[in-house]
């Protein structure tokens, strides 16, 4: 896999894609704020039956791909072997996440939702290339 992404451009091009997510998910909050629900019928399984719960979970979803953003930049600035191999550990966790996100969003039943799998396996495969790359320590 190495040969195909850089670890680089893998950090790289994650970091755009959650950063783009987190950008998403704010203008979802934003609009559902301003009574604007049309998000509420297409994301969350569309089972989501009032702005409070979708709000709560749209926070929810901000806070945790802040947190794998963190990650990100964690493993890559990192000097200490533990803080990459803390690193290592929750990016794992996260590359779990989305991939049982993606099969989520596979199953869903709006195409809003569906399409949103190929971003979330992306996100899963650059995670897996970050995390494979192996721990040195840095001077």
């Amino acid at each position: 896999m190495s040969q195909i992404i850089t670890f680089q451009k893998a950090l790289t091009v994650s970091q755009l894609l959650i950063g783009f997510l987190i950008a998403f998910h704010i203008l979802i909050v934003s609009l559902t704020l301003f009574e604007i629900d049309f998000f509420m019928k297409y994301t969350w399984g569309g089972e989501i039956k009032s702005s409070d719960e979708f709000i709560k979970l749209e926070m929810v979803s901000i806070l945790a791909s802040s947190f794998c953003f963190s990650l990100i930049l964690l493993r890559n600035r990192a000097k200490s072997k533990i803080w990459l191999i803390i690193s290592r550990i929750g990016l794992s966790l996260f590359f779990f996440m989305f991939l049982l996100n993606t099969l989520g969003n596979i199953l869903a039943a709006s195409i809003f939702e569906k399409s949103l799998a190929l971003v979330t396996i992306l996100i899963a495969v650059l995670l897996l290339r970050i995390i494979l790359e192996p721990i040195r320590k840095r001077s």
